[in-house]
């Protein structure tokens, strides 16, 4: 019996990753004020379509695997019918799908489609088709204040984050100090550019990680991880972020905190009280800078760690499973000692604390790749019945 899924059936998959990851993108830009609407709609609707006829052309898919895509089936359509977010509906499809995800062709299409849309927004800002929206902040290499540019996306910090994650891409790929240096420097350029400094101080944070975690990996050849260990380490991230966030009284201690979280740790209070957890998600309205900027709201309000985004839209049910997919990453990438791939998930999990980055797939689309080691196991098993029945 065979159990590799038909190149029809990896090409609808990929198809369908990218449109979601398209999607993604897009919706950071202002590329809609230029084409029609209905593009941005449509995307993770051809995403969701494009996935079930990827599972249409497997060659065989056992009952496990089966189960394990009606098992994200129900929660995307659970979390679509509380929150109306199609994209969570088409993200849930896919993780559903996910079998023998060819890493290298997830990363190669991440950066294809990531690079080149963020290019094409660039030069079309710069052409003035599009607006650039400016933003006055800090100046991060002098003193007084400036003006940060968006050049073509909602927020200037967007462009930042999408260089950091995709220089994280390219990284995979050439692990050379020349490499290193030179995604260095253009992220020092997206620094200046866009003045964000959180991407810039978080890629030299990993670097310096990996080079830690490398030298372990190497030396200490007899340490391995179960998956009781590696899902407990998303596990206690989570319910440590989450007691902050309930914990918040407004306390000396808690406000330096919340001032080095840029008032992340109120806001998530604020969400808390105001939505409370949920099983299969609920609708949450975001107000974000660029709609207090454009007068379209009055008060700013977003959940901006990924962990309280989770359970507060998308439940609690949901949020495990994720939790155990990184914790299957975390398993799989130290037991084949790629001291890379484990401080990506590890350096993922730990962004997750004031960002969203979990289930964004134009940052991390490590998560698909994850959700296919976990269908591993399925295979695994079903191969080792088969050959003892053939005993």
């Amino acid at each position: 019996m065979k159990y590799k899924i038909s190149g029809r059936a990896e090409f609808a998959y990929m198809l369908a990753a990218g449109f979601l990851i398209f999607f993604k993108v897009y919706s950071n830009t202002l590329l809609s004020s230029v084409f029609p609407g209905f593009i941005y709609k449509l995307l993770p609707i051809l995403s969701a379509l494009i996935c079930i006829i990827s599972v249409a052309f497997r060659r065989t898919m056992t009952k496990e695997r089966f189960c394990f895509f009606l098992t994200f089936v129900f929660f995307g359509m659970a979390i679509y019918y509380n929150t109306k977010e199609m994209e969570i509906l088409a993200l849930c499809f896919l993780l559903g799908a996910a079998v023998d995800v060819n890493l290298e062709k997830l990363l190669k299409e991440y950066i294809g489609i990531v690079g080149s849309t963020v290019f094409v927004t660039f030069a079309m800002s710069f052409f003035g088709i599009i607006a650039d929206y400016q933003y006055s902040r800090a100046y991060v290499v002098g003193f007084g204040f400036g003006i940060a540019h968006s050049y073509g996306f909602v927020y200037y910090s967007h462009p930042s984050w999408y260089i950091c994650f995709l220089s994280l891409a390219v990284l995979y790929f050439s692990r050379k100090i020349s490499t290193i240096i030179l995604v260095g420097l253009i992220n020092s350029w997206a620094y200046i550019t866009f003045t964000t400094r959180l991407p810039f101080y978080l890629l030299l944070l990993f670097i310096v990680i990996w080079f830690v975690i490398n030298i372990i990996m190497k030396k200490k050849k007899d340490i391995t991880i179960n998956y009781k260990i590696a899902f407990s380490i998303p596990l206690i991230l989570a319910c440590i972020c989450i007691m902050l966030f309930y914990s918040y009284d407004g306390s000396t201690q808690y406000q330096y905190i919340n001032f080095l979280f840029n008032g992340r740790l109120g806001m998530g209070y604020k969400a808390l009280r105001k939505y409370g957890l949920s099983l299969f998600g609920q609708y949450v309205e975001m107000v974000g800078t660029f709609k207090v900027s454009q007068g379209i709201a009055s008060e700013y309000f977003f959940i901006d760690s990924d962990y309280l985004y989770m359970l507060v839209c998308y439940g609690l049910a949901f949020s495990i499973h994720i939790l155990y997919i990184y914790g299957k990453l975390l398993q799989k990438t130290f037991s084949i000692r790629d001291s890379y791939l484990f401080t990506y998930i590890l350096f993922a999990l730990i962004f997750a604390f004031g960002n969203t980055s979990l289930t964004n797939i134009s940052l991390c689309p490590f998560i698909l790749y994850g959700a296919s080691v976990v269908n591993e196991k399925y295979r695994m098993s079903k191969i080792v019945q088969i050959k003892q029945a053939k005993m």
